[in-house]
């Protein structure tokens, strides 16, 4: 079994809690993967035996829950071990509460009166910072003629200068592992875990690859669904003509007097005769859709109760 004596950085900007930040960092820190999506709960994923532990982002959680969590993520650790170093960084990262501080060190079997006494030995062996710290070196200085080659000391000193970029350790991949949410496995994400603790999702269908899970699932999207399609123009302007001509026709009908005898002429007399036409026309195919709908009906009782009758026998 490892030990872990530092933290692998991860967000937990987001998470409300202290308390539930702290569990994030350790379980992260002890090789779990930790799957977290937009406004959702965390899951942390045991790599060995698919444990979980879940942790919500918005709200607090009760010291019981909180201990039973810590137990779970403590129990099924077996590739890693915590240090009390990895403990006391958790702590001054996220700066919990006294009762969740006692509880993480209890995890490691440190009581308070034992951490009051290792932190009273921390103190003791601190150095005095007051006295001077520096020492003063004197380098002899040799010249050379001018004209002189140079020295191998000074050959190795002229190529440093040139290159003065700053060298990177290279990015190498050490695990590629399924992004797992409460439903399953992701569909279209592969969570990839480099050296220099960063974690990226790499689409399942092409290279593309993001920092953000949400951003790759709007990525992956598009292969599923397909790529929108875009109207021109020419299109908008061309649909738009086309609803025009196809408006309904609008017929004003001028105000009729109260006071008029015949209000019934004057009402036929101002409405076009087609639209008198088409209105009959409609009310015939009311009654003829009604008379469809009342024989299907009765065909319809009648299948339920032949269906009944043989349920009885």
């Amino acid at each position: 079994m490892t030990s872990v004596q530092t933290i692998r950085p991860i967000d937990t900007t987001h998470i409300k809690d202290p308390g539930l930040r702290a569990l994030v960092l350790l379980a992260y820190s002890l090789g779990w993967n930790v799957n977290q999506g937009l406004h959702r709960p965390i899951y942390l994923i045991n790599r060995e035996t698919g444990v979980r532990v879940v942790i919500p982002t918005d709200t607090a959680i009760k010291a019981s829950v909180f201990q039973a969590n810590l137990s779970k993520i403590m129990t099924y650790s077996t590739d890693f071990t915590p240090t009390i170093e990895l403990i006391d960084k958790i702590i001054a990262a996220t700066k919990p509460n006294q009762d969740v501080e006692n509880r993480l060190r209890l995890a490691l079997g440190e009581t308070a009166k034992q951490h009051r006494d290792r932190a009273a030995n921390l103190e003791s062996e601190t150095p005095d910072l007051s006295t001077e710290l520096t020492q003063r070196i004197e380098i002899p200085m040799t010249f050379e003629p001018v004209g002189a080659p140079p020295t191998a000391v000074e050959a190795t000193t002229a190529t440093h200068s040139m290159g003065s970029e700053l060298i990177r350790e290279p990015k190498l991949l050490i695990q590629s592992d399924p992004v797992m949410t409460a439903s399953g496995e992701h569909r279209m994400a592969i969570s990839r875990l480099w050296n220099d603790g960063s974690v990226t999702y790499k689409c399942k269908f092409c290279d593309y690859e993001s920092d953000s899970l949400s951003r790759l699932t709007g990525h992956g999207n598009a292969h599923v669904k397909g790529p929108r399609t875009r109207r021109s123009k020419a299109q908008m302007a061309a649909d738009a003509k086309a609803e025009t001509k196809a408006a309904p026709r609008v017929v004003k009908v001028a105000p009729v007097e109260r006071d008029s005898d015949d209000i019934i002429a004057k009402i036929t007399d101002l409405v076009a005769p087609d639209l008198l036409a088409d209105y009959r026309k409609l009310e015939e195919q009311y009654f003829k859709l009604k008379a469809d709908h009342d024989e299907l009906q009765a065909n319809l009782d009648a299948l339920q109760d032949l269906i009944g009758g043989m349920r009885k026998s």
